[in-house]
């Protein structure tokens, strides 16, 4: 069983990635992030990208090994309009917050407790065109 599944909301640009509680930062972001990247190479279009975190066992360990590695190459594609992280992680917020200032011209990162929270902030942004 794969540690995570992504798909694309019908009719909408926008890809959730569901992680279940086996992912695991270090051995699995580099396989994540890759098929995110793939998915938005087809798109046309600018898209949001919603990491749902929320089963996700996270360490202190686990952020820095994150932030030691940088901002994954996905987070400058040219279709990513934003990263959107959903868990209630105190260590992932400050991880999100981290890593979306890690380099200048990456994506934007933003948490949200909620998924309806995310996906409600993505459709309004693409409805307004940012």
């Amino acid at each position: 069983m794969s540690a995570y599944s992504i798909r694309q909301l019908p009719g909408e640009r926008i890809l959730v990635a569901d992680l279940n509680e086996s992912f695991d930062l270090g051995e699995d972001m580099d396989h994540l992030t890759g098929e995110l990247a793939e998915r938005l190479d087809v798109l046309t279009e600018g898209a949001y990208t919603v990491i749902d975190m929320q089963t996700v066992k996270v360490g202190i360990g686990d952020i820095f090994n994150v932030l030691g590695q940088g901002t994954p190459d996905f987070a400058a594609h040219p279709h990513l309009e934003e990263v959107l992280i959903v868990s209630d992680s105190g260590l992932v917020r400050f991880g999100t917050s981290a890593l979306g200032s890690a380099r200048p011209g990456r994506a934007r990162t933003r948490t949200f407790r909620r998924m309806e929270d995310a996906l409600q902030f993505a459709r309004v942004q693409l409805k307004l065109g940012l």
